[in-house]
């Protein structure tokens, strides 16, 4: 499912595990409960962790 909602000028060349992180990521600054959203200092470590780990 991830495939279908991402951009397809990508064609594919990204980590599955990487874009998946990302989307959860995405998820959960988009919660409903403000308390559920993660600080701006928890989204750039997470996103520096998950490309650390990708690229």
């Amino acid at each position: 499912m991830l495939k279908e909602i991402l951009d397809p000028r990508f064609k594919g060349k990204y980590p599955l595990k990487g874009a998946s992180k990302c989307l959860a990521l995405a998820l959960r600054c988009v919660s409903n409960k403000p308390k559920d959203r993660p600080s701006s200092e928890e989204v750039l470590q997470s996103l520096e962790h998950i490309y650390a780990h990708h690229k």
